[in-house]
């Protein structure tokens, strides 16, 4: 959508631009006594060269109607040629597949967790319960699962569209981003360790 607003605001400024500047004035010296130049704007003209620069923006790019989804097999026998791709699709592809299959990971982990969380907390809880404690606890382990269940779910999308994504640099950079924090974790068990 934001690509389409660009399109449009480049063709009216290259249309604007690209029309030849008539130079009119208009004298007020009736009204004020002093005469200066005020340029007029041809709204004919602007409303024009909007119209045109939105038809152009709508028109399908000639790259995107030519993409197609290939199988992996044609790849392959594309990169052993020697071939490369025009939008980068073999430099991002990999990076797409391993960040996506990293998302659905702490997905599938964080539902093992939650399930293992939640028999620990109850398999562990021996004493008879009072009514309170009973409402209490329940009450934390449904605030504990909504919560968890919607980062879970957060993750999957994420998975999602990391694998629909088309942006070299948003890929690689939510690749770079993971690859920070799984750093940052790694250092902080070092760190703990050592002490």
């Amino acid at each position: 959508m934001m690509s389409k607003c660009l399109k449009v605001i480049e063709a009216i400024m290259q249309g604007i631009c690209n029309q030849p500047q008539e130079k009119q004035s208009v004298s007020i010296e009736k009204k004020t006594g002093s005469s200066f130049m005020e340029p007029l704007i041809d709204y004919e003209k602007l409303a024009a060269t909007i119209v045109e620069a939105q038809k152009k923006a709508n028109e399908p790019n000639q790259n995107e109607v030519g993409r197609k989804r290939i199988g992996i097999f044609r790849s392959i026998c594309y990169i052993l040629a020697g071939k490369s791709s025009d939008d980068g699709k073999y430099l991002v592809g990999p990076f797409t597949l391993l960040v996506s299959i990293i998302f659905r990971l702490l997905a599938t982990a964080g539902l093992i967790a939650l399930v293992g969380l939640d028999v620990s907390i109850i398999s562990k809880w021996n004493k008879p319960l009072t009514s309170k404690e009973t409402i209490l606890l329940s009450l934390m382990l449904v605030f504990l699962n909504l919560v968890s269940v919607l980062i879970i779910v957060l993750f999957i999308g994420a998975a999602n569209d990391v694998e629909k994504e088309k942006d070299k640099s948003l890929v690689l950079g939510a690749f770079s981003g993971l690859i920070s924090v799984a750093a940052l974790i790694v250092a902080i068990i070092a760190l703990c360790r050592g002490l």
